[in-house]
């Protein structure tokens, strides 16, 4: 039996989240910033790979736009600090 549409995609970002979670912690990074950064990150890989159907309505469009300003704000954040060495 395949695997189809949301319960594609909920296996693949799991399995994504789950490596990239275990990678950082054995990396030994604290950052929780970059643990947001790249649960994003993995969210729209697994979306672009697996997007189902029901991804289309308006209310994950809602959350996508909500995890896209997040990532931007977080981007921008550490890049200020980055340049200005503030924060």
């Amino acid at each position: 039996m395949a695997v189809r549409g949301a319960d594609l995609f909920l296996l693949l970002y799991a399995s994504l989240l789950s490596l990239t979670n275990v990678s950082l912690l054995l990396l030994g990074e604290s950052r929780f910033d970059l643990y947001i950064l790249l649960s994003i990150t993995t969210y729209y890989i697994a979306y672009a790979i697996a997007m189902p159907e029901m991804m289309r309505r308006g209310h994950i469009r809602t959350l996508n736009k909500a995890f896209f300003t997040a990532f931007l704000a977080v981007t921008i954040f550490r890049i200020y600090v980055l340049i200005f060495g503030g924060g």
